[in-house]
């Protein structure tokens, strides 16, 4: 397995030298595919227990809602992003998350993260 065959393993790969197993872990976290519509909130600000995806093609925002309704960009996230990880940590949701374009996303992360083990904690890094 190489780097090429995860859009997460691309990433990291930039900065560490993965082994097999890890590879494998990330490409875990890639599958199943998902294509989400543009402009689709996969996050909404305030919820609890969301889910948690990776960011496989496309661009998506993660932004804050202002107390007169308007969005606060706060960051934009590129392929091998995680969304929605810290909705995994806290109990509520501080930020919401939009698909800039058609992305292709994994459909929900987050029990295979809970299980990942410790080629997650590189992920997470």
């Amino acid at each position: 397995m190489t780097n090429t065959d995860s859009v997460l393993a691309r990433k990291l790969g930039r900065f560490l030298n993965l082994r097999d197993e890890e590879l494998r872990g990330l490409h875990r976290l890639d599958e199943p595919r998902r294509e989400v519509e543009a402009r689709t909130e996969l996050i909404s600000e305030g919820h609890e227990r969301q889910d948690c995806y990776v960011l496989l093609e496309g661009w998506a925002a993660c932004y804050k809602l202002l107390p007169d309704g308007q969005r606060q960009i706060i960051n934009f996230l590129i392929p091998g992003d995680f969304m929605g990880l810290r909705s995994l940590l806290l109990r509520t949701t501080d930020h919401s998350v939009v698909t800039a374009d058609s992305a292709p996303s994994s459909s929900p992360a987050g029990r295979r993260i809970a299980r990942a083990g410790t080629t997650v904690e590189i992920a997470c890094l």
